[in-house]
This record gives C-alpha cells, sequence and structure tokens, in this order.
C-alpha cells in the first residue's frame, strides 16, 4: 500500500486522518481551495463520506487476500463510475482529471437516496428505522 504526495498541479487539502485518506484539490483563481476527490482505501467511512462531499473516490488496488470490504466495495465503485483506482502514486494528477466527470455520477447517486430514502445520513437513517422498529 502507498500514500500519494502532493502532485505536480494538486494539493492534499487534509493530511491523512486515518492510515490513508487524503483529500486532494487546486486552488481557484480566488485563491480558495476547491475539494477534487478523496483518496484512500474503499472503506464505508471515506466512501460514504466523499460521496456526501459530491467527490469521486481514487483508491488504491486491492493486494493479495485484501479486505472483502473493500473488495466489493472496488467492485461497486467501478461499476457505477463513482471512482477510479490508482496503481502508482504518480499517476495522482492525471487521475484526478479523469475522475472529475464522474461528479455527476455521484450526484445522480444522491439524488435517488435522497429520493428514496429523505437522507444521505445513513448512520442517522439506520438509527431512526431501529427505534421505529422496536429493535433497540
Amino acid at each position: 500500500m502507498f500514500s500519494p504526495v502532493d502532485g505536480d498541479r494538486y494539493i492534499k487539502i487534509v493530511p491523512p486522518r486515518a492510515e490513508f485518506v487524503h483529500v486532494m484539490g487546486a486552488k481557484n483563481s480566488d485563491g480558495t481551495l476547491k475539494v477534487l476527490a478523496a483518496v484512500g482505501q474503499t472503506g464505508y467511512g471515506m466512501n460514504w463520506g466523499a460521496w456526501n462531499a459530491g467527490i469521486p473516490v481514487i483508491f488504491p488496488g486491492l493486494e493479495q487476500g485484501g479486505d472483502e470490504e473493500f473488495r466489493h466495495n472496488r467492485e461497486t465503485i467501478l461499476g457505477m463510475g463513482l471512482g477510479l483506482e490508482i496503481s502508482k502514486p504518480e499517476d495522482i494528477d492525471a487521475l484526478i482529471d479523469i475522475s472529475q466527470p464522474q461528479r455527476d455520477n455521484v450526484a445522480a447517486v444522491n439524488a435517488q437516496l435522497v429520493k428514496k430514502f429523505g437522507t444521505l445520513d445513513g448512520i442517522g437513517y439506520i438509527a431512526r428505522r431501529i427505534r421505529e422498529l422496536g429493535l433497540a
């Protein structure tokens, strides 16, 4: 597993908050920062946070015997066009560029979730449903 460094054109806005999570962005012409992608392992927390922010994910390839959650999430992400796989750190700038049209896919999935569940807060939704059903 590797951790990307700042690319030539994009900067790491937020330092790692876990073993492998970075938020990548660029400066706008007025000097403010624009978030472009989240880079990290394909766990629930990173995916949920990135997609709620409306940005695609970029994630490392799986290692032999890798985590089944990551494997399932990888297939879902690639199948739905919600992010890209990275094989070497020097590819980060190109992948950030390539991932930007996937923002539309992320927005479409978010719209479907809001239509079906009324929220993007999956954890809060599940907690409310557990209480409503008297399961807690």
